[in-house]
């Protein structure tokens, strides 16, 4: 979840709590008060600006059935704004690519 100009997907590995995701000095990848990334931030495995009226992540999970195999290990959310449930696939710590609907 963003602030004002982007939104973001975080991801914390089980067992490592108390990541520092940069808030309140990062918007996702980006400045945000002015502020420099800090020493040791972890950076979103994925993030997207509010153009096309897009407005705030709600919901999200992993897909693991069997129905849609396309979808396997895809993360799938919505847009609060849009209504549009999109979805991406995280390799290492960054998104390598997105499914539009």
């Amino acid at each position: 979840m963003g602030q004002a100009n982007w939104e973001e997907v975080d991801h914390a590995a089980v067992g490592t709590g108390g990541q520092n995701y940069g808030w309140n000095l990062r918007e996702g990848d980006q400045p945000y008060n002015g502020g420099a990334k800090p020493a040791g931030e972890v950076d979103p495995v994925f993030e997207y600006d509010h153009s096309n009226g897009n407005c705030g992540i709600i919901g999200g999970f992993v897909y693991r059935g069997t129905r849609i195999p396309g979808l396997v290990g895809q993360y799938l959310y919505g847009d609060l704004c849009t209504g549009v449930v999109s979805a991406f696939s995280a390799a290492g710590s960054r998104a390598i690519g997105a499914v539009v609907p």
